[in-house]
C-alpha cells in the first residue's frame, strides 16, 4: 500500500497463521478523522486474499474522507 492514500495514513500488524490472514490497526483520514479496524480471513485459501484485505483497507480510509 506504498503508493495508495494509505501510505502515511495508517499504523497496521500483519498476521498470518495457518489458514488466516488479518490486518489490524489504525487509519487517520485527510480530514482528521481516525478509526481503528482489524480484517480477519479465516479459510484455507486466505493466503490469496491479501489484495482483498488491501483493497478493504483504501476503501476504508477514502470512505473516512468523503466523510464529513
Amino acid at each position: 500500500m506504498r503508493d495508495t492514500p494509505v501510505a502515511g495514513n495508517a499504523r497496521v500488524k500483519t498476521g498470518t497463521v495457518s489458514d488466516a490472514r488479518g490486518l489490524a490497526g489504525r487509519l487517520q483520514s485527510a480530514g482528521g478523522s481516525t478509526v481503528l479496524f482489524a480484517i480477519l480471513i479465516n479459510h484455507p485459501r486466505a493466503g490469496l486474499a491479501t489484495g482483498l484485505i488491501d483493497r478493504l483497507t483504501e476503501r476504508l480510509q477514502a470512505g473516512l474522507t468523503q466523510r464529513r
